[in-house]
């Protein structure tokens, strides 16, 4: 049986079915792994050797260390590298969030797309069984001899026409049918019908766009992740300058060191040892400095890339605002003229099935109606992505 599509209870399908939305499960798995090594870092390095020294000519010796190896101070390398996991953390999850909006508005395009080509191939239903009604009128008056050939000609163009554009109508339908299928991870075939919504109400004032923006730089989640690798990269910044300074470390030898002996049960010898040590790179000076400078160019193209983004979010909020406004008023004289051109169309049926209209005023009407009906189903159908679109603008789910 046609399955029945309501968009409020599919969301989850179309998060879930979005190739991209799963690779950023991945890649946040690997930040959060990221984040774990670099807090894993902090802590002291400890290690068990063992081993068997022979020598021809030398008693043999077997040796045991236990050796603790702790970083006490890096100059800040290691706060830096857990603030740099950090902040690509949470850019990853705002990246993954931008991608489940991305899906979700992708899905919510693909049902309205979908939803609008049903509402055209209704109308276009309605056209054609009209215009086969005024063919059967025209062909039978015909041959009443109430009206000429001329109009029986004319009405078979128009029914023709209508049977055209009825077939483009149910092609398209076809076509946004799987492309909807696809976003739901279907296959293209599956059949489907479009459930018969209420009109999607928009609000009565249109918010301010002043306001809108502010929410959207503040919690939209592409800003949010472009704020973050900003973060990301002072970080990297203050850790390459911090690795210049190299690092103090504390390390200590717990060792064992044993010489069996055929005679007895041979030799053992403690070898123990705690030092403190300073490593400072001195060769790779130059390499560190080309670090550095590397880093600071991706901060400076980052905070430029962020720029960038806050315009093109405030155009988008702007346009979708301006959309909302123009898609209530369609709406409106849409509903109006439809209205009008039914009512036209039946009087000027009235008027030619009484022998005191022309055809030529029948068909205009018949025409007029037609268009005027697959105007209502695309004004019908903007308002629903109208009032998403400024949702995905701000970054709202």
């Amino acid at each position: 049986a046609p399955l029945e599509i309501d968009l409020g209870g599919e969301d989850q399908s179309l998060v879930c079915a979005n190739p991209l939305v799963r690779q950023s499960v991945a890649t946040l798995t690997q930040a959060q792994l990221a984040v774990a090594q670099a807090q894993a870092q902090r802590l002291p390095g400890v290690q068990l050797r063992s081993g068997i020294d022979a020598e021809r000519g030398q008693p043999t010796e077997l040796q045991a260390t236990l050796r603790l190896d702790w970083v006490l101070f890096d100059f800040g390398r290691r706060d830096a590298a857990l603030t740099q996991a950090r902040q690509a953390l949470a850019a990853k999850e705002g990246e993954q969030r931008a991608r489940v909006l991305a899906a979700i508005n992708t899905g919510v395009t693909r049902f309205v797309a979908a939803e609008a080509a049903w509402a055209r191939l209704q109308a276009a239903e309605v056209s054609l069984s009209i215009a086969n009604d005024s063919l059967r009128a025209t062909t039978a008056r015909q041959q009443a001899g109430a009206a000429t050939r001329a109009d029986t000609l004319q009405a078979q163009t128009a029914a023709t026409q209508a049977q055209l554009e009825h077939t483009q109508r149910l092609e398209r339908w076809n076509v946004e049918r799987a492309a909807l299928a696809t976003a739901l991870g279907w296959p293209p075939g599956t059949a489907l019908t479009i459930a018969a919504p209420a009109p999607a109400a928009l609000s009565a004032e249109a918010a301010d766009p002043q306001v809108l923006l502010m929410e959207a730089r503040e919690t939209h989640p592409r800003i949010v992740a472009a704020r973050a690798r900003i973060m990301q990269l002072q970080a990297q910044v203050e850790a390459e300058k911090a690795a210049r300074w190299g690092s103090v470390d504390a390390v200590a030898d717990l060792g064992k060191t044993r010489t069996p002996n055929q005679l007895n049960s041979g030799s053992t010898r403690s070898t123990n040892s705690v030092a403190l040590q300073w490593t400072l790179p001195l060769s790779d000076r130059l390499l560190s400095d080309t670090r550095v400078r590397d880093a600071e160019s991706k901060l400076g193209a980052q905070q430029w890339a962020l720029q960038d983004l806050q315009n093109e979010l405030a155009l988008e909020v702007w346009q979708q605002t301006q959309t909302v406004s123009s898609a209530r008023l369609a709406l409106q004289q849409a509903q109006t003229l439809r209205s009008q051109a039914d009512e036209a169309l039946t009087v000027a049926l009235r008027r030619y099935r009484a022998g005191v209209g022309a055809f030529v005023e029948t068909l205009n009407a018949q025409n007029a109606a037609a268009s005027a009906r697959a105007q209502a189903a695309d004004a019908t159908a903007r308002p629903r992505p109208a009032g998403l679109a400024p949702a995905t603008a701000l970054g709202r789910f």
